[in-house]
């Protein structure tokens, strides 16, 4: 399964030169990354086999809150643009008296789609959950975030074993 997210502590597939050109030449990462993802297809044919599949979803709130607060009228900063029309603020000031009510619903569910061999040996999971990651290891650091922890309790739950491959760029 392939999965594209956003994280605050990875390296960028959106190229360093002509980002937005109408059809920018690939960099090396670029290049690298297309390879990759067709051998993950090219591997995924070759691999064929029978399997059964499972879906669910659970609410799990406790790790949440909702990052876009209305803001009472003449409480919002001058945005990037200068213009103070705004009443949402993303990520205001905790507590802050100038909080009205959040901007909309949070999004407690973690969605799951599992697939497995016949016999019960998993063969992925693929799961969905719509927390924005607030820590950052910080500097040049690259981290696999909240995913690397929920990937590792997952592999220890199903008991997998799973071969990682690294790359060396």
């Amino acid at each position: 399964m392939i999965s594209g997210t956003h994280t605050h502590s990875a390296s960028s597939a959106l190229g360093s030169k002509s980002r937005f050109t109408y059809e920018p030449e690939l960099d090396d990462y670029q290049k690298f990354v297309a390879v990759r993802i067709a051998d993950g297809v090219q591997r995924s044919f070759n691999t064929l086999r029978p399997a059964e599949i499972a879906f669910g979803q659970i609410d799990v709130p406790e790790h949440l809150n909702n990052r876009r607060w209305f803001m009472r009228p003449g409480s919002m900063p001058v945005n990037p643009f200068g213009e103070t029309s705004e009443l949402v603020k993303m990520n205001p000031p905790a507590g802050s008296p100038n909080l009205m009510e959040p901007a909309g619903p949070i999004d407690p569910q973690i969605s799951f789609f599992a697939v497995r061999e016949p016999d019960d040996k998993p063969i992925s999971v693929l799961a969905a959950y719509s927390l924005h990651y607030v820590g950052g290891p910080g500097g040049l650091t690259i981290s696999a975030d909240y995913f690397g922890v929920f990937s590792e309790e997952m592999k220890r739950l199903l008991g997998a074993s799973v071969k990682t491959r690294r790359s060396s760029r």
